[in-house]
C-alpha cells in the first residue's frame, strides 16, 4: 500500500508533510538522494530553468505571463530551494505511495477534529484532486510548473525516471 506516511500530505506546489513528521520504509528512502545532496540537486535543477531564456520556458510548457505565477516560480518555499528543500527531500521520489490520516476536508484553519467528527484513520493520500485542490486553496492562478508537466519535471530531473503507470501524481493532476 504505502511506503511514506504522514499526519498530512500535501501535494501541491510540492510533495510534503508539514512539521516534517512522516514514517517511512526503508526501501523507499534508500531510492532517495542522500538528504546532505538533495538542496544541491534541488537548487541545480531550479537555476537552470530559472536562468532559461523565455522561449526556452515556452518550450518546455514553464512559461507565463501572469506576475502572481512567476512570483511562485521564484519562491524557495514553493520550489524547495535554500533551507525548504529538507521539506521537499521525503516525497521527491517518483516511487512515493503517500497516505495521511488528515480528512479529505482537512484545513489549517479549523480544528483538526471538530466535535462530532470521527477520529481520522490512516489511508493513501492525496484524498483530493488538482481541480478541487486549487478551488478549495482559491489558487485560480498556478504557475505551469505546479502542475503534472512540473512534477515529471522533476522527477526527471532529479531521478532520471517519472512514476509508474498507477501512481497517485497521474491520478491527483488528471482527475476533475
Amino acid at each position: 500500500m504505502c511506503n511514506i506516511c504522514a499526519a498530512h500530505f500535501i501535494a501541491v506546489p510540492s510533495p510534503f508533510a508539514p512539521g516534517n513528521m512522516f514514517s517511512v520504509e526503508c526501501s523507499y528512502v534508500n531510492k532517495l538522494i542522500p538528504p546532505k545532496d538533495f538542496q544541491a540537486a534541488q537548487e541545480t535543477m531550479m537555476y537552470e530553468l530559472w536562468n532559461k531564456t523565455k522561449k526556452e520556458l515556452e518550450q518546455i510548457g514553464f512559461a507565463s505571463e501572469n506576475k502572481l505565477e512567476e512570483e511562485q516560480f521564484l519562491r524557495a518555499e514553493w520550489v524547495g530551494t535554500k533551507r525548504y528543500a529538507s521539506e521537499h527531500w521525503a516525497f521527491s521520489h517518483p516511487s512515493a505511495r503517500p497516505c495521511d490520516t488528515t480528512l479529505a476536508e482537512f484545513n489549517y484553519n479549523y480544528p483538526r477534529h471538530p466535535r462530532g467528527v470521527a477520529a481520522p484513520k490512516r489511508g493513501m493520500a492525496p484524498k483530493q484532486n488538482f481541480t478541487t485542490y486549487r478551488t478549495k486553496r482559491r489558487l485560480a492562478d498556478l504557475h505551469p510548473f505546479f502542475s503534472l508537466k512540473g512534477a515529471l519535471y522533476k522527477f526527471r530531473n532529479l531521478y532520471g525516471t517519472v512514476p509508474p503507470n498507477n501512481s497517485w501524481v497521474y491520478t491527483f493532476y488528471n482527475e476533475g
